[in-house]
């Protein structure tokens, strides 16, 4: 009993507040959560702070989750996010494109959900090859 409540808490605390109220429920996904906490944190949204889905509060009570520095986390990603940033790659590729790329993703995507990894997993990845494509020229066949 106490798991479905806490869902309850959970769901409902995850809605975005709007003036208006719709029937039908919303879906956000983690990542638009956490962009919008992360711009939140950092000073770059025009909500007011009050109307950011907190969705850190069911974890208040949990020493693990460290809560309490969630701000600070956030803003040290927003900082450092541009110091290591991918260059541009495409211009230096002469026998790959985006499309091509693209296909790539999406493929690596599939054998992610195939095998149930973390999301963490999956964006490593997709970093990985962009840092690897940012400094080497790779033609179609070694891309497939």
């Amino acid at each position: 009993m106490k798991k479905k409540n806490k869902d309850k808490r959970l769901i409902k605390n995850k809605r975005v507040l709007s003036g208006k109220k719709s029937s039908r429920k919303k879906k956000y996904s983690l990542a638009s959560f956490l962009t919008a906490r992360s711009k939140a944190a950092c000073g770059l949204t025009t909500r007011p702070r009050e109307l950011v889905t907190n969705i850190d509060v069911a974890d208040v009570d949990n020493e693990l989750e460290v809560v309490e520095y969630v701000e600070e986390i956030y803003k040290f990603y927003r900082i450092t996010e541009n110091e290591y940033r991918v260059i541009d790659y495409m211009s230096l590729q002469q026998h790959i494109n985006e499309k091509m790329r693209m296909i790539l993703i999406d493929w690596l995507v599939e054998v992610h959900n195939k095998f149930e990894l973390l999301p963490e997993t999956l964006y490593l990845t997709i970093d990985l090859v962009d840092r690897y494509l940012s400094t080497k020229v790779v033609s179609r066949k070694e891309l497939q």
